[in-house]
């Protein structure tokens, strides 16, 4: 007696990650950055499980191709994240190499002081300077002065110092200093 038994063997290719992209490449300490996968390849039909690691430390329960992070600076300093994946299938357990994304720059937010003269004579000029900690080489900051909560479009008012001529009134004068970049960092006295 013999018997012969049939099996077919299909060859899949593994998963592969074309791309990983960041809606942002410099953000500010706590903003947010959405981080992206593209793959391909596979088994078709079979859903793609990421396994998502940050600066190659394991990133537990992200699987989506896609999520949202806040990321922070270290101890008040600029700071690299590096976003990496692997994608894996269920059948045959086929998986990717790991695909890296480009880095992310975090940056500390800026904070503001505004100092000057409390007290001024009628007539006399008053000079408010902005004092910004946590500047860094490129971060462009832009100031933004206002008067009684309304911004202040004349003379100096998108420098670190303003200086103005006030007229006597029966209640004080209430300064604020908004200082910011490009990247949402943001303070304000």
């Amino acid at each position: 007696c013999e018997t012969y038994g049939f099996d077919t063997v299909f060859t899949h290719p593994d998963p592969v990650i074309d791309t990983i992209e960041l809606s942002v490449y410099e953000i500010c300490d706590g903003g947010q950055v959405t981080v992206t996968a593209h793959a391909s390849e596979g088994v078709e039909g079979f859903p793609y499980i990421f396994t998502w690691y940050r600066n190659n430390e394991l990133m537990e329960g992200y699987t989506d191709s896609t999520f949202t992070v806040s990321d922070l600076t270290v101890d008040g300093d600029i700071t690299d994240y590096v976003f990496s994946a692997t994608v894996r299938q269920t059948p045959a357990g086929c998986e990717s190499v790991r695909a890296y994304a480009d880095t992310l720059t975090v940056n500390p937010n800026p904070y503001v002081v505004i100092s000057g003269d409390p007290l001024i004579c009628q007539d006399s000029t008053m000079v408010l300077t902005a004092n910004v900690t946590n500047n860094y080489n490129g971060a462009e900051l832009t100031y933004t002065w206002k008067l009684d909560n309304d911004t202040i479009t004349d003379g100096d008012a998108n420098d670190t110092t303003l200086t103005l001529t006030l007229a006597p009134r029966d209640h004080a004068y209430n300064f604020t200093v908004v200082v910011a970049n490009e990247h949402g960092c943001t303070s304000e006295s």
